[in-house]
């Protein structure tokens, strides 16, 4: 049996589910594939009306289906109705920021694969290997000095922001603000080193690496878009206001 937890208090959460087979996923995955074919074949106007029926059934055994705990509902005072609620933000941001350094380590760990094993070493630089050239070895070792500082400081957010969380309604706008900072912290951090690192991995990558059947263009564009949702620049005037004048981040939905 599984059984949930409030992550505020730590208690016992509902009913314990019981856990599911092999065996029974193995039926479900074969009687999913056994309807596909016919389901391809079925015409719009056929699969309009059994999506309605199916859509019919569960709204007729919605009390069954799911069960909301009072605990799972943000009520009021609302999502920036007080610093807990106001965390929610904070949560949201700090999960940004461990997707940018993802992005940037994923980079970072293809283009070693690449330059150990595809990349030539340039033609002056006196090595057999492109691993073994000196200004390649310079270049990881910056990359990999800015992930990890990038790193360091989202795991310092998390934290931080575990212990306001922990808190709970007695946490205070100072203790919010203070857990704000440190997650924009992360966000300019992770934000910088991954661009970086997703830019410059066709510096010891070589040209061949820039081929679209390579795939390393993805690391940047999927970074960059990303990263254009939330300007990192609001994050460095908040932190700017921070370090100057010593004002806490006013809570928002970015912040």
């Amino acid at each position: 049996m599984i059984q949930g937890y409030d992550p505020r208090t730590g208690k016992p959460a509902g009913d314990p589910v019981a856990e599911t087979t092999d065996a029974a996923l193995d039926r479900i995955a074969a009687a999913a594939g056994a309807a596909a074919g016919p389901w391809e074949r079925t015409s719009r106007a056929d699969r309009a009306r059994a999506l309605r029926l199916v859509a019919d059934a569960l709204d007729a055994r919605t009390a069954d289906l799911v069960a909301v705990a009072d605990t799972e509902l943000l009520t009021k005072p609302g999502p920036l109705g007080s610093p807990f609620a106001s965390l929610r933000p904070c949560i949201a941001q700090l999960v940004l920021a461990n997707v940018f350094l993802g992005i940037g380590e994923g980079a970072l760990e293809e283009a070693r694969g690449y330059t150990r094993e595809q990349a030539r070493p340039w033609a002056s630089s006196g090595v057999a290997h492109a691993a073994d050239d000196p200004y390649v070895l310079r270049h990881y070792g910056e990359l990999w000095v800015g992930l990890r500082g990038a790193g360091a400081l989202a795991d310092g957010a998390a934290v931080a922001l575990d212990a306001s969380w922990a808190r709970g309604d007695a946490i205070t706008p100072e203790e919010r603000g203070a857990t704000a900072v440190a997650i924009a912290e992360a966000k300019v951090a992770t934000t910088r080193a991954g661009l970086e690192t997703a830019s410059r991995i066709f510096e010891v990558t070589g040209a061949r690496a820039t081929a679209a059947k390579a795939g390393f263009d993805r690391f940047w564009r999927n970074l960059r878009t990303h990263t254009l949702h939330d300007p990192v620049d609001y994050k460095l005037r908040e932190l700017g206001r921070f370090a100057l004048l010593g004002e806490l981040p006013t809570p928002s939905f970015y912040s």
